[in-house]
């Protein structure tokens, strides 16, 4: 039967749910049939360290959403040898394109990736990625700041050819603020980070190497955390325009495994 997980996390002192809604594993089971008549035993499950989907490491390690949605997958295929590899989005992609017996538990659906991945149905509904600014930062921002609670990220770009916004290599953002962003995205504007970490870059954030970054709240509050930083002093800002919310799937590479 379908779970239904309650992830509470302070957000400007207050409680915010994030629902994450898992299917059955009879879904994503069905998806990997055919690896039940291959002669090949592994399945190489790719995983970014990047919590609170994938907790790689500290105290709750295992324990994030993805982590148990992929634990219930490979608990259910005892048959086979699992293994998991770590590795930043940009790569993760390219290697369920080039590599067989690939799979992930935490991607978007886009026409592009449909050519090399088969999908299940939705694993859980995520957050769109936000502009996340130090407070202290906030005072340079205000004009692109309306309603308290968004930025005009498409006007800022436009204006602003001085800013440096990290993000993480290889990662979507969510479709409308994807489409904003990518005639900035190779420019010096952005910083991509390639580490499959992504606490690194709101410690950049901190040390002033970048303006701003755009993840999904519920990782920016989670990396504050991790590093003993007050997610009060961060400015948590919808992108104007863009949903809150994103499908999240399970995919497998579309080979003859």
């Amino acid at each position: 039967m379908n779970g239904l997980i309650n992830v509470k996390l302070g957000w400007k002192g207050k409680k915010i749910t994030h629902r994450l809604i898992f299917i059955m594993w009879s879904s994503l089971i069905f998806l990997l049939i055919p690896l039940l008549v291959s002669a090949d035993s592994d399945i190489y499950w790719y995983m970014p360290d990047l919590p609170p989907c994938y907790i790689l490491k500290g105290r709750n390690k295992g324990q994030g959403h993805c982590d148990q949605f992929q634990q219930g997958l490979k608990n259910s295929l005892p048959e086979y040898n699992h293994h998991e590899i770590v590795s930043n989005y940009s790569r993760l992609v390219q290697s369920l394109r080039i590599f067989d017996n690939s799979c992930s538990t935490a991607l978007f659906k886009t026409a592009e990736r449909e050519k090399f991945l088969v999908y299940s149905d939705v694993i859980f509904i995520g957050f769109s990625a936000v502009a996340v600014i130090s407070r202290q930062m906030s005072r340079r921002f205000q004009s692109y700041i309306f309603q308290e609670h968004f930025l005009d990220l498409k006007k800022l770009l436009q204006e602003e050819n001085k800013i440096q916004i990290g993000i993480m290599q290889g990662r979507l953002l969510g479709k409308t603020i994807d489409e904003i962003v990518a005639p900035y995205r190779k420019s010096d504007m952005f910083f991509e980070r390639a580490a499959a970490d992504s606490t690194g870059l709101l410690k950049m954030m901190i040390n002033g190497r970048i303006d701003m970054m755009l993840m999904p709240p519920t990782d920016a509050i989670y990396c504050a955390e991790e590093i003993r930083l007050d997610p009060d002093s961060l400015l948590i800002l919808r992108i104007k325009d863009a949903v809150s919310y994103q499908k999240v799937y399970a995919a497998c590479s579309k080979n003859d495994w």
